[in-house]
């Protein structure tokens, strides 16, 4: 399992005499310095807000307002992809309780329906793009990681604890009225009375009576099953790197494998549109045609940036939510070649975070973020720093990131010691760096001097004039 650090930036209210201590530390305090015998009181500590934004697992698309709902970490991002070449954001309100693993955007109601992990189902009313609101949550007892919604239902997976409906008639008061037991609960695709399920293969199950929801049929896909899409009278799985898997569904009680396609990288996603499967394999889009089920074909790819985790396709553009490297709008126009033509880069995985005054300076796989915490309930972004290489140090790194005097000092592993100009807030510009001959795990700021952390050295570096 890879060891991602996805940093919800929590902000916190302590009330007590005690004091935490941690990596993440202010300006005004020497993170060396003894501050006495004093203990951290955990019932004396409360969420007062969060700026949660990180890699991006999920998207949805409003194709009548040309809207595209971003999940990215803890967050959705609300852009108007009116212009695919240049995406446009209209809002970070949507602010979540978990990683964002899945959503559903359901256009006649104008709502957006989350599955955020730990933290269950959310529902957000988007009717303004530029204002969501919450209205509801259901906290699920496992991951919600699956996710879809018909008529006055919702259907979750739920990682090990199943499938839950959920009745969301009234938003604000969602309520539990049914419950499938079954292991591994990824995706859900429901077409009529039927749910189609991946979870240890795929799972039919009936759920004409929500309540009471039955399975009927059952297909061993090799290698597990991650993501179904249903068709006509197929399934489409996606089954890691057992490829595409191709089911006939046209007996719910008998589904039986009649093709698949081995595609290259590990087999994340799939949206079907007309006769093309859209696969994203983490390391590219694949292009499969199905117009023969039992024969797909690959006939393009694009390689995208960062990990495809999510795809959706929307005429002729596919919008695949490419993890650190954010959402990617790609052309598939003509099949055989698609071709990139727009992007918005939302944060990669938050890595360190230094607080000075009125703001956050958070380092990511994707540049420094500058955050306003002036209102700590109301994080809010204001200015950004797309740098050439990652600023994030090794997991075994601490302190990578120390401001002082309108300089953010970055200790940033192979890339050496990076220093931005953060004056502006608003504009913060990398104005010099420094390669040192280690990996460099942690900086701090002293007078005229850096002190670096630089793997089996301790390094003192001048600072001059910039």
């Amino acid at each position: 399992m890879h060891r991602y650090l996805i940093l919800l930036m929590v902000c916190l209210v302590i009330t007590g005499s005690g004091v935490a201590y941690g990596e993440l530390y202010s300006g005004g305090l020497n993170p060396y310095e003894e501050i006495g015998n004093m203990w951290f009181d955990s019932l004396n500590v409360r969420f007062v807000g969060n700026w949660p934004f990180g890699g991006s697992r999920a998207v949805a698309h409003d194709s009548v307002r040309n809207l595209a709902f971003c999940g990215s970490g803890g967050g959705v991002y609300i852009l108007d992809v009116s212009s695919p070449s240049a995406p446009i954001k209209l809002s970070e309100g949507i602010h979540t309780r978990g990683i964002v693993y899945s959503l559903f955007y359901e256009a006649s109601s104008q709502m957006l329906y989350i599955a955020d992990g730990d933290a269950g189902l959310e529902i957000w009313d988007v009717a303004d793009p530029s204002s969501p609101e919450k209205l509801g949550n259901y906290d699920t007892p496992g991951s919600a990681c699956g996710l879809y919604v018909s008529g006055s239902y919702a259907y979750i997976g739920d990682g090990d604890s199943g499938l839950y409906v959920i009745d969301i008639s009234a938003p604000s008061n969602p309520q539990q009225v049914g419950h499938y037991d079954t292991h591994s609960v990824g995706d859900i695709y429901i077409k009529g009375s039927f749910a189609y399920v991946a979870s240890d293969g795929l799972r039919v199950i009936d759920i004409s009576v929500p309540t009471n929801p039955q399975e009927v049929g059952y297909y061993n896909t090799p290698g597990g099953a991650r993501c179904v899409y249903v068709s006509g009278s197929y399934a489409y799985v996606t089954s890691g790197y057992e490829g595409l898997r191709v089911i006939d569904v046209s007996v719910p009680s008998n589904p039986q494998e009649i093709g698949y396609y081995d595609t290259p990288g590990y087999a994340y996603w799939v949206c079907v549109s007309g006769s093309y499967a859209y696969v994203a394999d983490r390391g590219a889009l694949q292009v499969i045609d199905v117009s023969t089920p039992s024969d797909p074909q690959g006939i393009g790819y694009y390689d995208t940036p960062g990990s495809a985790r999510c795809v959706y396709v929307q005429g002729f553009n596919a919008y695949v939510s490419a993890d650190s490297a954010g959402l990617r709008v790609v052309d598939v126009s003509e099949p055989t070649i698609p071709q990139e033509v727009g992007y918005y880069n939302t944060p990669g995985y938050a890595c360190d975070v230094y607080v000075l005054e009125s703001y956050a300076y958070v380092i990511t796989q994707d540049g420094l973020w500058v955050i306003d915490v002036s209102t700590p309930s109301n994080p809010e972004e204001v200015g950004h720093c797309n740098t050439p290489s990652s600023l994030c140090c090794t997991p075994e790194g601490s302190n990578c990131i120390y401001v002082s005097d309108s300089y953010a000092y970055i200790a940033a592993d192979t890339a050496g010691l990076r220093i931005i100009d953060v004056s502006v807030p608003s504009d913060p510009q990398e104005i010099g760096n420094y390669d040192t001959p280690g990996f460099p795990l942690g900086v701090y700021v002293l007078g005229s001097y850096a002190y670096v952390a630089d793997g089996e050295a301790l390094r003192i570096n001048e600072k001059r004039s910039h």
